[in-house]
């Protein structure tokens, strides 16, 4: 039976992937990090309609339902593409109408400070004049809410995620997990995956012990990296002076040992947010008996978004 891990960024998600799906040997990982059975799965179930090839996908599908192992893919390419989330769901249950759906949330407001302190704040995927200009979080901010349905922000509306796959698998067959208790509470997190994978809990809560992933990058090498940007644009400092290299190193080690970058949401995008979370999470609490208001999250339905 297939374990999907429709995994939102900022969720514990890179943690499962590295220290549980790709570590446990009962597991048949089929999503991050790919190996190049599970690289050439992603990209048949990824595939634009009129490149989609469903018998070579179906024969990918039957070889992994024949494992013995139990096969999990999680990957934040799931829920990420908009206008593909809904295809790529009903392609997995055409083919595995067995499987199960996990997924991982967090709080929306401290899930976009922690992914603007490592992505937004840097432009990507832009002419190259552009490409690593620093943005600040209220310009930031504000581009993401006119993009609402393709930016981080509108994929921090969970629920319109969970419902589409609640739709499609049936609600008995989702479930839905906090990264607070991840964070929190390592051994009823690990509990409950390993109830979801059917193994043993001591095994999932060791592997999950201290080893949240992907942390958010250094304020001094945020600062360092925003104001070299400005005064050096696009030249190699390490290249001009002696020994460089070395002195590079040295550098970066010494800006990793600052505090994590944050900048918090200010007012009036925190009541913006919580307006338009607040429903979803609501849905969410209720449906799946989560303690949401325990963390903080969203839930204030004066207004609409």
């Amino acid at each position: 039976m297939l374990i999907i891990h429709p995994g939102f960024e900022k969720t514990g998600t890179t943690t499962l992937q590295e220290a549980v799906f790709a570590s446990h040997p009962d597991i048949f990982n089929l999503g991050r990090p790919f190996d190049p059975f599970s690289k050439k799965f992603g990209e048949l179930l990824y595939a634009p309609d009129l490149e989609y090839d469903d018998l070579a996908f179906s024969k990918m599908a039957e070889h992994v339902k024949t494992s013995k192992k139990i096969p999990v893919l999680s990957d934040e390419h799931l829920p990420k593409n908009a206008f593909m989330r809904g295809t790529i769901a009903t392609r997995l249950i055409s083919h595995f109408p067995e499987a199960r759906v996990m997924f991982t949330i967090r709080n929306q407001l401290h899930a976009i400070e922690s992914y603007y302190g490592n992505h937004g704040r840097i432009l990507k995927n832009v002419p190259a004049p552009f490409s690593g200009k620093f943005v600040t979080l209220e310009n930031w901010l504000e581009y993401s809410w006119n993009n609402w349905p393709t930016s981080f922000l509108g994929l921090c509306d969970y629920n319109s995620t969970i419902t589409l796959y609640r739709r499609i698998f049936g609600n008995d067959r989702v479930n839905v997990l906090l990264f607070e208790q991840l964070r929190d509470d390592v051994e009823k997190f690990g509990a409950a995956i390993a109830e979801l994978l059917r193994l043993d809990a001591p095994s999932i809560v060791k592997m999950l012990s201290g080893k949240i992933s992907n942390p958010r990058d250094s304020a001094r090498s945020v600062m360092y990296s925003h104001w070299r940007q400005q005064l050096f644009p696009g030249v190699s400092i390490a290249r001009l002076i002696p020994f460089g290299l070395q002195l590079r190193r040295v550098f970066h080690q010494n800006l990793e040992r600052s505090g994590r970058f944050h900048v918090p949401i200010s007012y009036p995008w925190t009541d913006r947010l919580n307006i338009a979370y607040a429903r979803g999470n609501k849905e969410i609490a209720r449906d799946f008996g989560l303690p949401l208001d325990q963390y903080g999250y969203p839930l204030n339905t004066m207004t609409d978004k």
